[in-house]
């Protein structure tokens, strides 16, 4: 199949009825009124497209596609009906000619951006142990010509083997290493994944510079930067991590690990700011870091 075939394909998709009456509906109002504000009516609009979705590409801006797979949770489901917009974080902490590493890259939104961001002379590492995300990001790389991202279909973690991993159905970007339970909001599919430790990756694949390193693993971070060590002491490369599934316990493993290779937190973001946060108040849990969810730190060496 051509580039041209392709994105022909991908204009097609676009014109799917559901869809199209989704789109149409949330920005306009066409043919809905005040219905698409109630949220009965808009949530049932959505779930026709994403029910009526069969996977394939999504035009989200003038020069990108991304592909969205026919198994459409709350991550792609976000990609399929939202307005895109790229990661901002990444345009302010990446350069050209940089290598990012993307741990827990699930549909490759941090991916993508940061392969715009780093271009053709840098280097994107995307690492996603669900093989069908895995090769989503794939297929938008292969179809934007993306030749400077390797995704490879691994968990990150302090070594390498096999390890059970959970798949929140519901929701793809809530998955983790681990055995999870079910519950009444969300249910968990159980499968044997591959693990890769961030020194095994950097060593295999021979990366000799590394500006940033993304790492959204839902409470496993404290495995993932154990076995990053090395790595985070030879590159000392800006970090983004996500926080608030882990425990109180690996909180303060975390710091420890971060603080002895001299990293502080710059800031987390807040809208168009970096709201100031330390060491202290991250392990207690004080401050800005005193909420439900998951929020982003970013992280730097000091010298």
């Amino acid at each position: 199949m051509t580039l041209r075939s392709l994105a022909l394909l991908a204009s097609r998709m676009e014109e799917l009825r559901a869809y199209r009456r989704y789109r149409a509906a949330k920005e306009r109002g066409a043919g809905f009124g005040w219905k698409i504000w109630l949220p009965f009516f808009r949530n049932a609009i959505r779930h026709e497209a994403q029910s009526a979705w069969p996977g394939g590409y999504i035009r989200v801006a003038d020069d990108l596609l991304m592909y969205v797979p026919r198994e459409v949770d709350a991550s792609a489901g976000y990609l399929l009906l939202k307005p895109y917009a790229h990661e901002p974080l990444v345009g302010l902490l990446c350069r050209s000619g940089e290598t990012v590493i993307d741990i827990g890259a699930n549909l490759g939104r941090w991916t993508v951006s940061a392969a715009l961001a780093v271009g053709q002379s840098g280097r994107v590492i995307a690492l996603e142990p669900i093989s069908r995300l895995a090769d989503a990001i794939s297929k938008t790389c292969l179809l934007n010509r993306f030749h400077w991202v390797k995704v490879i279909n691994a968990a990150a973690s302090d070594n390498a083997g096999e390890a059970v991993f959970s798949i929140e159905q519901e929701n793809s970007g809530g998955s983790r290493l681990g055995t999870m339970q079910n519950d009444p909001s969300r249910t968990f599919q159980q499968l044997s994944v591959k693990t890769i430790s961030v020194d095994q990756c950097v060593e295999e694949e021979k990366i000799e510079t590394l500006g940033l390193m993304k790492i959204d693993v839902e409470g496993f971070e404290s495995q993932v930067i154990a076995g990053a060590t090395a790595s985070l002491r030879r590159f000392s490369p800006t970090l983004v991590l996500e926080t608030g599934h882990e425990s109180a316990e690996s909180r303060k493993q975390i710091a420890i690990m971060l603080r002895a290779l001299n990293y502080q937190i710059v800031g987390v973001p807040a809208g168009p700011a970096l709201v100031e946060g330390s060491w202290d108040d991250y392990v207690r849990r004080k401050g800005f870091f005193d909420r439900q969810g998951a929020i982003d730190i970013v992280l730097m060496v000091s010298k």
